[in-house]
């Protein structure tokens, strides 16, 4: 496949067709989290997590986990995972617990 595209057998638009040609890269502001702000933001995840229902964020997280298992639609079940404040790593965790990591292949 490498090679395909190497050649313009296989076009890739950005790679093989259609590349800028000496495009200056953007000039754009970006925002970078420094120590301060870093600490805040734990601290405010670490107050939710204690004053939230820790049963609410068990049960919710098991009925997501549970469904994922099936062909449901997981929409609602991340809805009250959130208002249970689930943190998004504990939804995506239990999603992981039943489908696994995505691996890429490797392709030659």
């Amino acid at each position: 496949m490498h090679r395909a595209i190497e050649s313009g057998e296989r076009p890739v638009v950005g790679v093989n067709r259609f590349v800028a040609e000496n495009e200056p890269a953007p000039d754009i502001a970006t925002y970078e989290l420094d120590a301060r702000g870093r600490q805040v933001q734990l601290d405010r995840l670490a107050r939710v997590k204690a004053e939230r229902d820790p049963a609410a964020v068990r049960a919710t997280l098991t009925a997501l986990a549970r469904a994922a298992e099936g062909a449901d639609n997981l929409m609602p079940l991340l809805i009250d995972c959130a208002l249970a404040y689930c943190t998004v790593g504990e939804m995506v965790g239990a999603l992981k617990d039943v489908w696994g990591e995505f691996q890429q292949p490797v392709v030659y």
